[in-house]
């Protein structure tokens, strides 16, 4: 199981909100769900059916919510199945047993099952497998939502994918940390520091990216400097890369979250950052 994690991602939406289109897709009944609801004995019972399958065929989980949070969807419900009645008491209460019941009645009818604990396990198994291919939340998000679409599994609660994805790009990023840390000897870690020394406001690590202005004899020169000052660093990146067993498309995420977070990195995460940026940028010319 995995444990609360602090900094969760906020990449989660949250309970359905439907436009008029989507309430006749969603709430419309085959015969067998008109049968299922037409099975319970209050009106406000077969009412929660209705909202608990509409809403789970729109993001394949379960959602909790009261009728007075609902009210939109309730009065087209009552239009469309209840025609003979105008209004339903807001404030009704739904019990716990009966809304749990009807979920069991919602999965069994579409072929599903709930995401227990040996299906989370394997969620924080896929999470930590992908976030190798792309360090990405909302790409893990995502990853994560077609495997339980795939194993039609039900989605867990909100928290649990936010505890999920935070804790995989946690512990990856401790990781690649960890082999950059082992990696760097003084020499490289002292280029590397450099990188952020702040001149006239611009930190040297901005200027990784940037291409000469023109073609002119200075600028060739100063491209020159550059490169021989970097192609050690360069080097060691390179090294790096097959060590740390990440994609292409994580190196260009990680490089660029180094300048956006210039100024709030600790030293050891500088170190990290910067050579991604290294690793990333255009590969050095050979220099006589």
């Amino acid at each position: 199981m995995v444990q609360q994690y602090p900094g969760r991602i906020k990449i989660l939406e949250h309970q359905p909100r439907f436009y008029p289109e989507e309430r006749t897709y969603h709430f419309a009944l085959t015969q067998e769900e008109r049968e299922i609801a037409n099975r319970y004995r209050t009106r406000e019972n077969r009412i929660l059916f209705i909202l608990q399958a509409g809403y789970f065929k729109a993001k394949t989980m379960f959602f909790s919510f009261a009728f007075n949070e609902v009210q939109d969807d309730i009065r087209y419900i009552l239009q469309q199945h209840f025609s003979l009645v105008s209004d339903i008491r807001w404030q009704a209460p739904i019990l716990r047993q009966t809304r749990h019941a009807q979920q069991q009645k919602i999965l069994a009818l579409y072929g599903y099952r709930a995401c227990q604990k040996a299906e989370r396990a394997r969620l924080v198994d896929q999470a930590r497998q992908m976030v190798k291919v792309s360090a990405k939340p909302l790409y893990l998000f995502q990853t994560l939502m077609r495997y339980l679409e795939t194993q039609r599994i039900v989605v867990p609660g909100y928290s649990v994918l936010q505890d999920i994805v935070s804790h995989a790009l946690a512990t990856e990023r401790q990781r690649i940390t960890k082999i950059i840390e082992r990696s760097l000897d003084d020499k490289t870690r002292t280029v590397l520091d450099a990188l952020y020394v702040n001149r006239d406001g611009v930190y040297a690590l901005t200027a990784l990216k940037h291409e000469p202005k023109d073609f002119s004899r200075k600028e060739l020169k100063q491209e020159i400097t550059r490169s021989r000052s970097l192609a050690g660093l360069y080097q060691t990146s390179h090294h790096l890369l097959p060590e740390l067993g990440i994609s292409n498309d994580s190196v260009a995420y990680y490089a660029a979250m180094v300048v956006h977070r210039a100024e709030v990195t600790t030293n050891a995460d500088r170190h990290g950052v910067s050579v991604f940026a290294v690793l990333h940028s255009a590969p050095l010319p050979k220099i006589p």
